[in-house]
């Protein structure tokens, strides 16, 4: 507070003239933060990507599939209400199993893998892999539920 005080007692109280109209153009300008680049992981298909963690924070975006052994109804997901043998979804959460964790423990337990990975490497994983674990494709949804272009 004492610093606040003596630069407002050496400059004013508005050095910059920014409460008295000053242009925006003449004002000084905030260092921008970098933006990280967007991960590049087209080459790869996403269930050939190396795992993450459960708590791993280095990706900012994940994929992450659940085998179920039985029809499973969960929470918090596309799937509401529908019991399904698998489930892939994707999230900005870091680490990623507090949003796998969102769709109740069974979820959690029944985790095969986190990837680095987009929505739309979600939206191929559904339509085109398999289940690592168990060998059946991971589409899940029924005809009228997934999204247009997909068969």
């Amino acid at each position: 507070m004492a610093a606040l005080i003596a630069d407002m007692a050496a400059h004013g109280a508005d050095p910059h003239h920014i409460w008295s109209g000053a242009p925006v153009a003449e004002l000084p300008q905030l260092p921008a933060r970098p933006v990280a680049p967007e991960p590049a992981f087209s080459d790869v298909p996403p269930l050939a990507r190396p795992r993450c963690s459960n708590e791993c924070r280095e990706h900012p975006e994940h994929i992450y599939f659940a085998c179920f052994d039985e029809p499973t109804k969960l929470r918090d997901s596309d799937v509401d209400g529908i019991a399904v043998r698998h489930y892939v979804g994707w999230t900005r959460q870091r680490p990623p199993i507090h949003r796998v964790g969102q769709h109740g423990a069974i979820c959690r337990d029944s985790l095969v893998g986190i990837v680095p990975g987009t929505s739309d490497d979600e939206e191929a994983v559904k339509a085109n892999d398999s289940c690592p674990q168990c060998g059946k494709p991971l589409e899940y949804r029924p005809r009228g539920m997934r999204p247009v272009g997909m068969t």
